[in-house]
């Protein structure tokens, strides 16, 4: 077969792979939603739904996209498909046996799924490098090295976790001063660099401009890629300078991505077909860069004055903006675009799927949306109160219902 077809064939059995990674994502995100209306005392508090959220949601999208852009990227095949699917497979078995594993009391279950989690994150890695060894331009070497970073952040950040589980001494002695570093690796280094390097190509592509340099660009890609580690050396050294220093250069590296936002948003192009679908991918995206600001800006705030403590890290404050308004956003307006773009099928297929996922776009734009500044004002402004309590409890239910939307319309959309 000509080398044109064995990338042609490469490339539909990658579609395939993606479509199950995008449904098996969908599956978590769906989870994590019902997982809210458990008693608190079965949902750890938030931990069991932003768990399925964060590991299981974006986790496995991350693992199922990150090949594929590489690929895309350098113009190569693949990886292959075996090690692709059984990386999103490691990543779902993973973050599914965690959560079971730690909801339920069931220590060594959760270990295991630890540890198969890891072996995912190194799967992912082996399959993202993989076309760069055929092709390593001067951008592929700096979209290498953010994505090096990025599993690096994670792959620690997971092991500190699977060791605390395991009841490790050491760690499990420290843990006061290592949950704020397994917490930054995770959520402001891994994910965030993730969506930070993947935005700087998506975002033009959506807004339907060319990617042009930017000054945005480096100060976001530098910041974020310094800032969780910077931060979690800190916590473990109980260094001052190193924290404040980490927290700096993220909140900056989310600045850098504000910038950038902005000016793909001025330069934006001016469609003529399937305006909701474009506008509620692109508006999700924009939506997500803002949050980040403001989440990385509760987040370094609070590392800036404790510096090289427990109290470095709170989750409440940041699950409005940072878990919501960003991670969650970015990987909902993220799979609007990408379906009907990578999926497989035809021409007809993908149009059928740019209309279903326009279906009521301005309520699922704006009902995330709202729900992640009702849970901001609330768990941020006061906490506790009674006021606040209401407004959480319907930031709540405005947030599960758009997510829930939008999970279904992905979902259907997914099917021929």
């Amino acid at each position: 077969m000509p080398r044109e077809g064995v990338v042609a064939a490469a490339r539909a059995e990658e579609r395939r792979i993606t479509l199950a990674g995008f449904a098996l994502s969908a599956a978590f995100l769906l989870a994590a939603a019902a997982a809210v209306l458990l008693p608190p005392a079965v949902r750890l508090d938030a931990w069991l739904p932003l768990h399925l959220a964060l590991a299981g949601a974006a986790g496995v999208a991350i693992g199922t996209l990150l090949p594929f852009f590489t690929a895309a990227l350098t113009a190569s095949a693949p990886a292959d498909r075996r090690l692709r699917a059984g990386a999103v497979g490691f990543l779902a078995v993973g973050a599914a046996l965690v959560a079971m594993g730690v909801a339920g009391g069931l220590r060594p279950m959760a270990v295991a799924g630890g540890i198969t989690y890891l072996v995912g994150l190194a799967a992912v890695g082996t399959a993202a490098a993989s076309p760069f060894r055929r092709s390593l331009s001067s951008r592929g070497r700096i979209v290498l090295a953010s994505d090096a970073i990025a599993l690096g952040d994670a792959i620690v950040g997971v092991s500190l976790a699977t060791l605390f589980l395991a009841g490790q001494p050491d760690v499990v002695g420290a843990w006061p001063r290592l949950l704020p570093a397994h917490a930054w690796l995770n959520v402001l280094g891994f994910l965030s660099l993730m969506i930070v390097s993947t935005l700087l190509h998506l975002l033009p592509t959506v807004l339907g401009e060319r990617i042009v340099p930017h000054r945005g660009i480096t100060v976001a890609v530098v910041g974020v890629a310094l800032g969780a580690p910077l931060v979690a050396l800190g916590e473990v050294l109980g260094s001052n300078l190193l924290v404040r220093g980490g927290a700096i250069a993220t909140f900056m590296g989310s600045l850098g991505l504000g910038a950038y936002a902005f000016s793909c948003w001025e330069r934006r192009g001016h469609w003529t077909t399937d305006a909701g679908w474009h506008r509620v991918s692109s508006g999700r995206l924009l939506a997500g860069a803002a949050w980040f600001v403001l989440g990385a800006a509760f987040a370094s705030g609070r590392a800036i004055v404790a510096g090289a403590t427990a109290a470095a890290w709170a989750l409440e404050p940041l699950i409005g903006p940072l878990l919501v308004g960003f991670v969650i956003q970015i990987l909902l307006g993220s799979w609007v675009h990408l379906l009907p773009a990578i999926g497989p099928g035809d021409a007809a297929r993908h149009a059928r799927q740019r209309r279903r996922l326009a279906i009521a776009w301005r309520l699922r734009l704006v009902g995330l949306n709202v729900g992640a500044a009702a849970l901001t004002l609330s768990l941020s402004v006061a906490p506790g109160a009674a006021w606040a309590d209401a407004v959480t409890a319907s930031g709540l239910a405005v947030l599960m219902l758009a997510v829930a939307g939008e999970g279904i319309v992905l979902l259907r959309s997914a099917l021929p």
